[in-house]
This record gives structure tokens, sequence and C-alpha cells, in this order.
């Protein structure tokens, strides 16, 4: 959990070697640029993701959706663009 940093920059693609992860939590930070491709295709235990109250923009990844293990969500406060992906909900 690391809210409130008043981290800048995008969010690193490495995140997703970290297989293990089952929380990410970044909110409250002065993070910019798109969500980052295959983040969550391959962290398949992840629990909990929370980007809320960034400057993130662009789409919503659609394998969002595969996400089996994802119970919290929260992408607000940003300014992601498009549909929801359907097998979010």
């Amino acid at each position: 959990v690391l809210t409130g940093n008043g981290f800048h920059g995008s969010i690193p693609g490495r995140i997703s070697d970290f297989v293990s992860l089952e929380e990410i939590t970044l909110s409250r930070n002065s993070l910019s640029g798109g969500f980052p491709a295959n983040t969550t295709s391959r962290l398949r235990n992840l629990k909990v993701l929370d980007l809320s109250h960034n400057f993130l923009d662009g789409n919503v990844p659609d394998s969002i959706g595969d996400s089996t293990e994802l119970l919290k969500l929260d992408l607000s406060f940003n300014d992601f663009s498009g549909e929801i992906p359907s097998g979010v909900g």
C-alpha cells in the first residue's frame, strides 16, 4: 500500500513481474499515463487494485475483466476514457 506518497510519473510496466502480488494500492499520488499493458493478465493472484485519485488516462484494458480473483477495483478520479470492459462487474 503506497497511498499518498506524492509519486509522479507512470506506473512501471515491470510491476507485472511481481506475479505473487495480491494488492496494488497506489491511490492519491500524482501518477500519469496509461494503464500498464499486461498488468492484470500476468497478476493472477491480484485481489485489490486501487489506482484512484491520480492522473491516469487512456483505456482500461479488456484483460482486467479476466482477473477472476479481483475483489476490489477502484479507478475513480482519473482521466480514463472509453467503456468499462465487459468482464468487470
